[in-house]
């Protein structure tokens, strides 16, 4: 047997001393405060969800009928393209 297996008879006392004024990072706390979402940035606080996930289908539904009537051959209808399109917010 090595002498790397043999019990410690007489530990380290450095737990057992006095602690000084410097401390290690790790003792002091961390994340100690919470975020909250503020009005605009989406969740529950905006108060629109429902409203807006209604208009989000409704335009979905038009979507898929103007791809689906392209696809078919028949030509959309010219409201539905010009009121898709005042709906939808602009990129540039």
């Amino acid at each position: 047997m090595t002498t790397a297996h043999r019990p410690t008879f007489d530990p380290a006392r450095g737990k057992e001393a006095q602690r000084g004024p410097a401390f290690h990072t790790r003792m002091l706390p961390a994340h100690t405060q919470l975020k909250f979402r503020k009005a605009g940035q989406g969740g529950a606080g905006d108060g629109e969800d429902e409203l807006s996930q209604t208009d989000l289908a409704a335009e979905l539904l038009a979507a898929e009928a103007v791809h689906f009537k392209k696809k078919n051959g028949e030509l959309p209808p010219l409201t539905t393209t010009t009121t898709m399109r005042s709906t939808l917010p602009s990129l540039v």
